[in-house]
């Protein structure tokens, strides 16, 4: 972060006032076009003269990239409710990841078929059986969600909870990918 407001100060010294657009504009057209990471095309660069990887002869030490970062774990259990031909849904939270988007209820934590039998029970469905368990992995830039996923018939279906047909899960109530595929493996 502090290479990055380093540049930005630098970068205030040098732009023509009223042209910063341009400006821009043209330096990432340098690197697009000459000063490329894999092969540099330092004779026909403009700024040569001033260029310090130029004159110090660094120029294939740049750019320097930063080693990946791990992405973080995060234990998840799914719960695919049904209730008669309607399942389960909630909306996530207005922030953070895929936030306000549909999913199915989950909680972070991993949870073996006895706990989450206890856990649907308290969201007062009234599990009445358990249908299958799924176990996938649904990865994102910097997270890696490790999901199990319990599809349960449930004797209840409370207000808590949104229910919706498999078509109107389809057509209105479009789930993102993570979720989405629990839901297409119990219907296959």
């Amino acid at each position: 972060m502090q290479t990055k407001t380093d540049i930005a100060a630098q970068l205030e010294k040098v732009y023509p006032k009223n042209a910063c657009g341009q400006f821009t504009q043209a330096l990432m057209e340098l690197g697009a076009t000459i000063c490329t990471p894999k092969s540099p095309k330092c004779e026909a660069c403009p700024a040569k003269d001033f260029c310090q990887a130029y004159a110090h002869n660094t120029v294939m030490n740049y750019p320097v990239k930063l080693p990946k970062k791990e992405k973080r774990i995060e234990e998840r259990t799914v719960f695919l409710l049904q209730h008669e031909d309607k399942y389960a849904l909630t909306k996530r939270t207005e922030s953070g990841l895929l936030s306000g988007l549909w999913q199915l209820p989950n909680i972070l934590s991993k949870m073996d078929a006895e706990q989450a039998l206890r856990t649907a029970d308290s969201f007062g469905v009234q599990p009445i059986e358990l249908y299958q368990q799924l176990n996938r992995v649904h990865i994102f830039t910097h997270i890696r969600w490790q999901m199990t996923c319990y599809h349960i018939q449930c004797a209840q279906a409370p207000s808590d909870f949104t229910w919706a047909t498999a078509q109107e899960i389809e057509t209105t109530y479009a789930l993102p990918t993570a979720f989405r595929m629990f839901f297409e493996a119990t219907s296959d």
